[in-house]
């Protein structure tokens, strides 16, 4: 409520109009994709369930200004921001901004950088997705072949993945929400070389098994037999790490300049 009720006035602090952004997307789009980003942030939402609490729940519409009927926002779109954001200093300057006011405004102690913003948000995504692919490859090779499913299953498949999204919890530790990727990496893997090595060619024509093999190749480095975590690579965003980098080097040595003149 405080948000929603001081939302106008932060908004004629930032003055958009004068930010001059580069991006089109990033002007027109700028509201509310960054409000969204910021309360994903603070309650520890996917993309998923960011998109449906605005369309189901009031208070989020209040604290953004949204219509009762607004249909809530592609998932997708959400990462699409983040890009643009990370690739543009001048968002990335005006998120800090907003994340700072916002904070002091609800009395959140915490500091914290808008890159650190984006990447926390990523990472439940991440593990999302992988659980979702996973759990479409699993339910088309239970209705195409439940025998060879039955056959080359791993015991803990079926308490991990007969939830749905909805049921599913994530750990607030970043290293544990990596451990929990890895492991169903882990499963992904072992289930493309059991059909692999089965040469069960009717499952790999499958295109949620066809969907896994390529996601999987996007979210791991696999060196042999071993799967790793790439740590580099974030949720649908073809961004790296190394933007954000290249950025706050690039703020650096702008302050440093600035220093010098005066």
């Amino acid at each position: 409520m405080k948000m929603g009720d001081s939302l106008n006035h932060l908004w004629d602090e930032l003055n958009l109009s004068d930010t001059g952004f580069q991006d089109s997307y990033l002007a027109n789009y700028f509201y509310p994709h960054s409000l969204m980003t910021i309360l994903q942030y603070w309650e520890y939402l996917t993309d998923r369930q960011i998109s449906q609490a605005t369309r189901t729940r009031l208070d989020m519409k209040y604290a953004m200004h949204l219509p009762l009927n607004f249909p809530g926002i592609e998932p997708a779109a959400l990462c699409g921001f983040r890009q643009r954001v990370l690739a543009e200093w001048k968002a990335l300057e005006a998120m800090q901004w907003l994340i700072h006011s916002l904070n002091s405004l609800v009395d959140r102690r915490e500091a914290v950088g808008a890159n650190r913003v984006v990447s926390a948000v990523c990472l439940p995504s991440r593990a999302e997705h992988t659980l979702e692919h996973m759990s479409m490859a699993l339910e088309a090779i239970a209705a195409t072949d439940p025998h060879w499913l039955k056959v080359h299953t791993m015991p803990h498949w079926f308490g991990r993945y007969h939830l749905t999204l909805d049921q599913h919890k994530f750990p607030l530790d970043p290293k544990e929400v990596k451990l929990m990727i890895q492991s169903v990496g882990n499963d992904g893997l072992h289930l493309l070389a059991e059909i692999e090595k089965s040469e069960a060619a009717h499952l790999s024509r499958l295109p949620e098994v066809a969907s896994l093999s390529e996601e999987w190749r996007e979210q791991f480095i696999q060196e042999g037999n071993v799967l790793k975590f790439r740590e580099s690579h974030c949720l649908s965003c073809s961004y790296e790490i190394n933007i954000i980098q290249n950025i706050s080097r690039k703020k650096e040595e702008n302050d440093r300049k600035e220093l010098k003149r005066g």
